[in-house]
């Protein structure tokens, strides 16, 4: 084995996740408007996801962030590039190959009502990722869903209730029940505390602190609010036009940034 190979296989023991090159470009007129031009949303954006830790990935709006976290997520293909799960290459892999990664890896939307079916019961937004994922109807499924309920804090009672009922943080905690159901080994937060009061987020930072020693979970945050991961990161990289300017231990970089924008989003964030 050749040093760069060594120095790989050593990487991908440390880390859950690694991306080289990953670059991603959509139609100018994607929403409109002409042109057969494309824009690239991601550039040869490299990223170690550290297994057992939190990364985030911080950028204004349109910096590409989200793009990269659902292209991390596997919910869209990179044009160029390179995605390595416990060192698995997960870019050439067929449908139905990647779909046991897919259940791995979960993503978490800002707006968990977009992602609940309305016409299910609690409970049954639950079960609906183990049925997609095989497991039978019955006493085991019904078993995994109320145990992942209570992890979050939502009482058995509430199990045949529609989820248009609860509040925010309340469906907040719902999406990650629902996607904790499957077992997975990475999740990705897209702007998923945006919007909540300061006090719903204080209690969501600290449920995810728990739930990630309880299980064993590696989170990734995507965000243009640093104050509200600070003390949850212990990596940040920070996104400006679709590339990584900044990226480091949480401490160096909220305590040195190096960056200008990372300057001003700390900055930002210091103002509230």
């Amino acid at each position: 084995m050749g040093a760069g190979a060594a120095a790989a296989a050593i990487a991908e023991g440390r880390h859950l996740l690694t991306a080289r090159g990953l670059t991603k470009t959509y139609a100018r007129g994607r929403f409109g408007g002409g042109g057969g031009d494309r824009l690239p949303a991601i550039r040869d954006v490299d990223l170690d996801i550290e297994s057992g830790g939190s990364l985030v990935l911080v950028g204004r709006s349109g910096a590409g962030k989200s793009t990269l976290g659902r292209c991390l997520a596997l919910l869209e293909r990179p044009e160029a590039g390179s995605i390595r799960y416990r060192g698995v290459e997960l870019t050439r892999l067929a449908r139905r190959e990647l779909a046991t990664y897919r259940r791995q890896i979960q993503l978490i939307f800002q707006d968990p009502g977009r992602s609940l079916n309305p016409r299910f019961t609690v409970g049954e937004v639950l079960e609906e990722p183990l049925a997609i994922a095989g497991l039978r109807p019955g006493a085991e499924r019904r078993a995994r869903a109320a145990e992942m309920a209570a992890n979050v804090g939502i009482p058995e009672s509430w199990l045949g209730r529609s989820p248009l009922g609860l509040s925010g943080g309340q469906r907040q905690r719902l999406a990650i029940a629902r996607a904790l159901t499957i077992r997975p080994r990475l999740m990705i937060f897209d702007e998923s505390l945006t919007g909540l009061d300061l006090s719903i987020q204080a209690q969501t930072v600290n449920l995810l602190r728990e739930l990630q020693g309880r299980f064993g979970l590696t989170f990734v945050f995507v965000t243009h609010d640093l104050s509200m991961v600070r003390h949850l990161a212990n990596v940040v990289a920070v996104m400006e036009m679709g590339e990584i300017v900044e990226r480091g231990p949480a401490a160096e970089v909220f305590d040195a940034p190096r960056h200008p924008m990372t300057r001003r989003l700390l900055a930002a964030a210091a103002r509230g």
